[in-house]
């Protein structure tokens, strides 16, 4: 490894041209991770990890929460009884700062907080102290991308702000539905998350 992708972007947004490098390798990862029941809980740029060939991989699953299990057919992949506010703040979805149960929307919310964080070069949930960070996760509406940084496509804001939902129930389901429609983007396809009207 020669790093994380925090260390290599030092707060500048990431190139449209890239985007596909930095999200593939960690949505498949979260997405098999997801498949067998299992949640991250802690995904944030500093563990994206990018190798010498430039894959973006996923670690540190310290936080990792088994929702079922693997052989067994899961009811909805309800979410879990776990009630934790463990988690690096900024990065922390509405839920889990709540004090309520995680499931495969709350990475989700995480990695829509790495993509925004990837086209804008800035923290959503940045705050001074941890009360604030918190009063932002549960009550602030993100900035949408665009309005920060000019010139990013509609669809893609789209696509971030669906996965920044503070109600886990708007937005993907998982990292697989994230990657069905990021990859609907790359390809110059309508998103099935719908673009902000002006």
């Amino acid at each position: 490894m020669t790093g994380s992708l925090q260390g290599l972007l030092a707060g500048r947004p990431i190139d449209l041209s890239d985007l596909r490098m930095a999200l593939t390798y960690s949505l498949s990862a979260l997405q098999y991770m997801h498949e067998h029941g299992i949640v991250h809980g802690d995904v944030k740029p500093s563990n994206l990890l990018v190798d010498r060939n430039h894959r973006v991989k996923l670690g540190d699953f310290g936080l990792s929460v088994l929702l079922f299990e693997a052989d067994e057919p899961s009811s909805g992949n309800a979410p879990t009884e776990l009630v934790t506010t463990c988690g690096t703040p900024e990065w922390m979805a509405p839920e889990t700062v709540l004090g309520g149960p995680a499931d495969e929307r709350t990475d989700v919310h995480a990695l829509g907080l790495v993509l925004d964080r990837l086209l804008t070069g800035r923290c959503v949930n940045a705050g001074p102290t941890r009360g604030e960070v918190f009063r932002r996760i549960r009550d602030v509406e993100p900035e949408p991308a665009d309005r920060v940084v000019n010139g990013i496509p509609a669809d893609l804001v789209a696509v971030c702000l669906k996965c920044l939902a503070k109600n886990p129930a708007e937005r993907y389901r998982s990292a697989a539905e994230l990657a069905v429609d990021l990859a609907r983007f790359l390809e110059g396809l309508p998103t099935i998350a719908l673009p902000l009207t002006p």
